[in-house]
């Protein structure tokens, strides 16, 4: 592979002083154009206290293509690489939400509004 071909790309992503990593259980990507989730593999090495994060056939992730690398532990983080997981929830149930409404209009005279 050409030096010019190898730009732009990641291998893969290698954490030290990951002590605190060991028990990581979720790794994932999310691309910039569509949000979609591609879920990575990870290795937490205890001899050199190191986690290593790459896609699951070893090939290259394009930079260009790449929005977000997630990983931690679902047991204290949330798990971004599980849609569901990232939803508010009362002791394991789904808050119901449908009664809960506002309108509301946004009036500028800016010519592009920012993200809300």
């Amino acid at each position: 592979m050409s030096e010019e071909s190898k730009r732009g790309r990641l291998d893969r992503l290698v954490i030290t002083n990951a002590e605190d990593l060991e028990g990581t259980d979720f790794a994932c990507m999310t691309a910039d154009a569509d949000w979609a989730r591609t879920p990575l593999k990870f290795d937490y090495d205890s001899d050199l206290k190191t986690l290593s994060i790459s896609t699951p056939s070893g090939d290259a992730i394009k930079l260009e293509e790449l929005r977000d690398i997630h990983y931690g532990n679902s047991l204290t983080e949330v798990n971004m690489c599980n849609l569901t997981a990232q939803y508010h929830t009362i002791n394991g149930a789904e808050i119901d939400l449908s009664g809960k409404q506002v309108n509301f209009t946004m009036i500028s005279d800016q010519l592009a509004l920012p993200d809300v």
